[in-house]
């Protein structure tokens, strides 16, 4: 298992990985996404990509994934964090091509929390700096996806 670090800059081509939407002083906070392209950088088995860095103090409100090429086999990956690695999603099939998967943390209801492991009504607060992660479940070397976050900036850390 290999841990890829975050890196907060545009995507680039020949890594295979990036932000997609880097925060800036005109939108603190908001909405990150970052892209994984896994025909330039493969992920094995249990490889953790940290996809989106979040502040101290956010409070996170829907988290998403979006396949853009998939990748032909029944693979999937686990979407978390620092503290649960499959808190968001778990399992989620990246084989195809516009598969999209959400989680709407706002929503009080069943539905909205059927498909992670971890129910987090009205948002998920992080006390200290932490990054959302993908877990590869299988070896990926075709998938490429957009992890996505919705999230609020607070002084409550």
């Amino acid at each position: 298992m290999a841990t890829i670090l975050n890196v907060d800059s545009p995507f680039n081509e020949s890594s295979g990985f990036g932000v997609t939407s880097p925060p800036s002083d005109g939108l603190p906070g908001g909405f990150a996404a970052a892209m994984i392209d896994c025909s330039i950088k493969n992920m094995a088995s249990a490889d953790v990509f940290e996809a989106i860095s979040i502040p101290a103090g956010a409070v996170v409100l829907d988290v998403g994934v979006i396949v853009i090429t998939g990748e032909g086999a029944a693979e999937t990956i686990d979407l978390g964090d620092g503290d649960d690695a499959d808190g968001y999603f778990d399992g989620k099939s990246v084989e195809t091509a516009g598969m999209s998967y959400s989680l709407n943390m706002n929503l009080n209801n069943a539905g909205s929390y059927a498909q992670n492991a971890t129910a987090f009504a009205g948002g998920k607060h992080y006390t200290s700096a932490d990054t959302i992660d993908v877990t590869a479940k299988a070896a990926l070397t075709v998938a490429k996806f957009v992890v996505w976050c919705k999230y609020i900036q607070t002084n409550l850390n």
